[in-house]
């Protein structure tokens, strides 16, 4: 899969929007997703993207959205340069804010 493809959002949001993110980490393997494009804030979560990073390089923090409801995001945390997040799809893997600040 290229990880600088755009992502395929909801039917409303095709139109006008194509993002496309930095990097995807999925649950399960990539052949499985051939034919499948995995799907910004709420287009994410219209889309069902059950987690979206930001990396918010000016407060030096990392944003984590999840539980998408409805078009938006019902868990939203903030993380400081010392803490740590485990993402969804891979909970034994701790990801340290700070690491994406390093060079």
């Amino acid at each position: 899969m290229n990880p600088e493809a755009p992502i395929d959002v909801a039917p409303e949001d095709n139109p006008t929007n194509e993002p496309e993110p930095d990097l995807l980490v999925l649950a399960t393997p990539t052949r499985e997703f051939r034919d499948f494009q995995p799907i910004e804030d709420e287009l994410y979560a219209r889309a069902g993207i059950i987690e979206y990073w930001v990396v918010e390089v000016a407060a030096r923090r990392l944003i984590v959205h999840r539980e998408p409801l409805e078009g938006l995001y019902r868990s939203v945390t903030a993380y400081g340069e010392e803490e740590t997040v485990s993402p969804l799809a891979s909970p034994e893997c701790e990801f340290r804010a700070l690491d994406a600040f390093e060079a």
